[in-house]
């Protein structure tokens, strides 16, 4: 009746006013200028509630963007990812806007493409990556949070590509990570070894393993593969790696 909806109207408002001041909290804004840009949240063309836009919000402060604009950039294209893969990427708005964002700055995306394309360029190589392959969308997210500390010398989609080839083969996301933030780094420090097995001379590899760890990755792999040497050196090599 009137009295139900009445008492649901309150809780309605009285949850948007406790969101515009956890907004406060993780932004620095003002109260007036948290108000008004929950209330430019009601302008974006979405199916998410306000409630959870507003959380889109608090995560950009946590990422520390500031102002107003930026912010509502971040939240609307943080939402069009979160409506795409939301049900596929788990978790809440919030925590699903957080690692996006780190993602997105981890690998430079938002220095070279601004907040809004650095975000929607993550969620469009995960959803792809998904919709082509038998990987889920969350084991990506989940690899490519963990394999951050390479972002300065593995481009995203690789690594992204990396975390729904071990997800489509049934590996766990977590042993394949911590495999491989074990293994990349030593394809450099072990260079002679993984040299042999990639065809190179170990100059050569080296120099490739330092700025491309990736493609000194696939030369090892494709040697053993056409090698039966190659697979035994590699085995032996990899043994120390779990």
């Amino acid at each position: 009746g009137i009295a139900s909806a009445f008492r649901g109207g309150v809780e309605v408002l009285t949850e948007f006013d406790e969101k515009v001041a956890d907004i406060q909290k993780t932004t620095g804004l003002l109260k007036k200028d948290a108000a008004e840009l929950s209330g430019d949240l009601f302008k974006i063309d979405t199916k998410t509630s306000i409630t959870n836009l507003q959380q889109l919000v608090e995560a950009g402060g946590r990422l520390n963007i500031t102002g107003k604009k930026d912010l509502l950039e971040f939240a609307t294209a943080a939402d069009k990812v979160f409506v795409a893969l939301g049900d596929d990427l788990g978790g809440s708005a919030d925590e699903i806007a957080t690692n996006l964002g780190k993602i997105s700055s981890n690998f430079g995306l938002e220095g070279e493409f601004g907040i809004a394309e650095g975000i929607e360029r993550v969620g469009s190589g995960i959803n792809e990556l998904s919709a082509k392959s038998k990987a889920a969308a969350e084991p990506i997210l989940n690899f490519t949070n963990r394999m951050a500390g390479f972002a300065s010398v593995v481009e995203l989609s690789d690594i992204q590509a990396l975390g729904a080839f071990f997800d489509e083969g049934g590996q766990s996301i977590e042993v394949a990570a911590t495999t491989m933030n074990k293994l990349l780094p030593s394809l450099a420090t072990n260079f002679k070894k993984f040299a042999g097995v990639a065809g190179k001379t170990p100059e050569e590899f080296k120099k490739i393993a330092e700025t491309a760890p990736i493609e000194a990755l696939k030369l090892v792999a494709k040697g053993a593969r056409n090698n039966e040497e190659g697979v035994f050196k590699l085995t032996e090599t990899l043994e120390s790696f779990g």
